[in-house]
Formats: C-alpha cells, sequence, structure tokens
C-alpha cells in the first residue's frame, strides 16, 4: 500500500494527515497556531513555529502508523498547503527576517486607499481584482519593503516555506504555486499565470524578490537527511509544492 502525507498550515492550527492509495486517512495531528497582536491592527505569525508544529505533526503521524504497524517507507511523497493571503521575507539562507503577516492584518488599509485612487483597469484586466485590498500580499510587500532591512533575498508563503525547510533549500529555491500566486491580489497576471512587470513597477516592487512559479503537483525537492532524522520519517521522500488552502479545500 502507497501512502501520502499531507498538511494544513492554517491561521488556527497546523493540520497533518496520512492518507492510503485509496483516499482513506490512516493518521491525522493537530497542533494550535498563535496569532500576535504587535501593534492595533496588525496580526503576525511566526514561520518557524509553522515549521516547528508541521515536524510535530509529522512525528506523531510516524507514531501513530508505527502503532498500526504500517510502513512509513511506503509514504511516497510530502505536499502541504497554506494561507494565500499572507507573506514573510526570507534571507539568502532561507531565514526568516520578518514575522508573516496574516491576512487579518490591517495595517496597509491607507496604502491600499490611495493605490485605489489611481483608479488603474490593469488590476482587473490581469488578476480580475477591480482594486486594491489590504488583505494582499502585495501590500504587505510593499509595507515591508519600505519598513525592513537590508539583506532580504525573496517572499514566501508559510507552506512554501516549511517545505523549503523540509528539502534543506534556501531563497534561490524560493517557489509559489499559479493557484497560491492569485492570493497576492495584485501582481501578477492570471491568464498568463505569471509575475506582471507592470504591475510590479505600479507597486515599486522588485520582481527579483519574487518567488518562482511553478505547479502544485512540480517536485520542488526531497526530505533532507537532518529533517528526516526530526520527523522520524526515511530521507529523500519526494516534497511536492501543494497549492493553496482555498484551491485544496475543493478537493476536501
Amino acid at each position: 500500500m502507497k501512502y501520502y502525507l499531507g498538511f494544513d498550515a492554517g491561521t488556527q492550527s497546523v493540520k497533518v494527515s496520512v492518507h492510503d492509495e485509496n483516499g482513506t486517512q490512516i493518521a491525522q495531528n493537530s497542533n494550535p497556531t498563535k496569532l500576535r497582536y504587535p501593534q492595533h491592527g496588525w496580526v503576525e505569525m511566526d514561520l518557524d513555529e509553522y515549521f516547528q508544529l508541521t515536524v510535530k505533526g509529522i512525528k506523531n503521524c510516524v507514531r501513530i502508523m508505527n502503532e498500526k504497524n504500517l510502513d512509513v517507507n511506503s509514504i511516497r511523497s510530502i505536499m502541504g498547503d497554506g494561507i494565500i493571503c499572507g507573506c514573510a521575507r526570507i534571507d539568502e539562507d532561507g531565514t526568516p527576517v520578518t514575522p508573516f503577516i496574516n491576512y487579518l492584518d490591517s495595517r496597509t488599509r491607507n496604502d491600499a486607499d490611495e493605490l485605489s485612487k489611481l483608479n488603474l483597469g490593469i488590476w482587473a484586466e490581469e488578476t480580475g481584482n477591480p482594486e486594491p485590498l489590504c488583505l494582499f500580499p502585495a501590500l504587505h510587500a510593499r509595507w515591508l519593503i519600505k519598513n525592513s532591512s537590508a539583506g532580504i533575498k525573496k517572499f514566501v508563503h508559510n507552506a512554501p516555506y516549511i517545505m523549503l525547510k523540509l528539502a534543506g533549500l534556501k531563497a534561490a529555491d524560493a517557489f509559489i504555486d499559479h493557484g497560491t500566486m492569485s492570493g497576492w491580489g495584485l501582481g501578477y497576471n492570471v491568464i498568463k499565470k505569471e509575475w506582471s512587470d507592470e504591475q510590479l513597477k505600479i507597486l515599486g516592487i522588485d520582481k527579483n524578490l519574487m518567488p518562482r512559479i511553478v505547479k502544485p503537483y512540480d517536485i520542488i525537492g526531497t526530505l533532507s537527511r537532518e529533517c528526516a532524522e526530526l520527523t522520524g520519517l526515511p530521507e529523500a521522500i519526494p516534497v511536492c509544492a501543494g497549492a493553496g488552502d482555498t484551491m485544496q479545500s475543493l478537493l476536501a
């Protein structure tokens, strides 16, 4: 029997589960996340907490499989989903240098109003979103550019960050699937499934800071030796790009 491990890195918890090739769940574990409110209207989360909770969930699923005498060596892939409206920045080594700004955050409300006053048609034409909203990662990115230090290489979402860590990858390998990309709200072309040079120029976001765009089923790496030891899984399990939580919920 083949097994597949997935996780959901959400606002309230990180859920990890293992399903067999028939879609039957054979192990599941959930651990609560923490929201931080450093200022009025701000809502932040910790990318490394997300990773640690994912590792904890995987370890517990491995324990459950062992108790059921199910072979963890038969796990064929790891895949996850996360919050589509939120982002953080990582340095060259892939270390977070800012908190993860959650979609509940409203610090960019004034910026959204100012962008709306430009009355640009390109937002609707290329993204389907007629006006900027403060929950869009594109606006979070503008805020982070203005308010965080130098030496920052890429913007990332929470689930791709977890998978980068599981595979032992760095900022140069940062990615986003084309479904999660739509959560940016602005800055991309939804038809072509690519970043929009014109929109990014308007937004003042350097395209080099954006992660590469992949398909949800693309293999972005394999489970590193270090993370295999942390989780109890065998080394080199393929890690797939995954998708946003909204998109994955359609499969539930």
